[in-house]
């Protein structure tokens, strides 16, 4: 039986940039091709490319195989931003439980209400941001950037300091092989810290943390996701992963 103990480096992180507008299929059937990801917004009534179960609505689908959408089919098409400068993450769920222990009771006994609290971490090392390493992406959640071109002009970055991102985790990825069941973790969540720190002797640092929530600001929904053997994805979100260096990149 081949081991199941993972390795921390088998892990990825990206930032889904979710489109602003709806890709409706309307008349004939269309393709929806594997390595995508996107975020189910509406179902056609039956046969939908999306499966039967309507609950899928406004949750977020990483394309394995090519689909084919019916009308009334609908998604959202998610940019993914590679955080390439990650070295560890942490991804943290909580549940509260209150002791509702009696003295009829012979042991402890406990209740729980059923909501989960996220939270979680990412430690990079700094890097300024270049294309595919999600920096800047980041860096917007805390404040404006000013950019200057190489003529001496300035342009703003406006920042957006309230909005809420989707994160996804692929927990195996790296050394997966053809039969693997491939794991991820998507999170809507708020960044809630970004340190920056420089010690003499050692790599400069920018470590994130996040506060999970149930939904963003559109509806979309946590969840997480295995995906029979994922490799073929992985090797196409790859692909699709502008400033991943070739030593990241997926076998």
């Amino acid at each position: 039986m081949k081991s199941q103990a993972m390795d921390g480096r088998n892990s990825f992180a990206w930032i889904l940039d979710v489109a602003a507008e709806d890709t409706t299929v309307s008349g004939a059937s269309t393709s929806l091709k594997a390595g995508n990801v996107v975020v189910v917004t509406g179902m056609a009534t039956s046969e939908s490319g999306f499966g039967e179960d309507k609950e899928m609505i406004n949750k977020p689908l990483l394309v394995s195989k090519d689909l084919t959408l019916k009308e009334g089919d609908k998604y959202r098409l998610c940019k993914t931003i590679f955080i390439g400068m990650a070295k560890d993450k942490s991804l943290n769920k909580s549940k509260n439980t209150q002791d509702v222990t009696v003295d009829a009771d012979a042991a402890t006994n406990n209740v729980c209400d059923g909501l989960v609290s996220i939270s979680g971490s990412i430690s990079c090392s700094f890097s300024v941001d270049g294309e595919g390493y999600a920096s800047n992406y980041i860096k917007k959640r805390f404040g404006n950037i000013i950019k200057i071109d190489a003529e001496g002009k300035p342009t703003i970055i406006k920042g957006s300091t309230t909005e809420k991102d989707l994160v996804l985790f692929a927990w195996n990825a790296r050394n997966a092989v053809a039969d693997d069941t491939i794991e991820f973790d998507v999170v809507p969540c708020l960044f809630t810290s970004n340190n920056h720190s420089s010690s003499y002797g050692s790599s400069q640092s920018f470590d994130i943390d996040f506060t999970g929530n149930a939904t963003d600001e559109n509806g979309y929904e946590a969840a997480t996701v295995q995906m029979e053997k994922g490799l073929s994805f992985v090797k196409l979100l790859s692909t699709n992963r502008a400033g991943m260096d070739e030593d990241a990149k997926i076998a």
